[in-house]
């Protein structure tokens, strides 16, 4: 199971950490998958590209980013986001 954890530090306040089930940001992102599908394989016809093949690359990416961590700063805060 993928778990996103963000933490935010800002410089006065207490720290905020949530454990994110990826689940949940996929189920979010399902609608907007769905809605952006058709201009997806438009484009990939006029690239010609093979659309399963397209498609099949894109969800290797989605399932690869385990280990990804992505680290802000800035002066009044600090966001760090790992995906387990």
């Amino acid at each position: 199971m993928m778990l996103a954890i963000l933490d935010v530090r800002t410089r006065q306040g207490r720290p905020l950490r949530l454990w994110l089930p990826m689940f949940l940001v996929w189920l979010v992102l399902a609608p907007i998958a769905l809605i952006a599908s058709p201009l997806l394989l438009i484009a990939a016809l006029a690239l010609r590209l093979k659309p399963i093949a397209a498609a099949a690359a894109v969800i290797g990416l989605l399932t690869a980013l385990s280990g990804v961590r992505i680290d802000v700063d800035s002066p009044g805060a600090q966001v760090h986001i790992r995906i387990l």
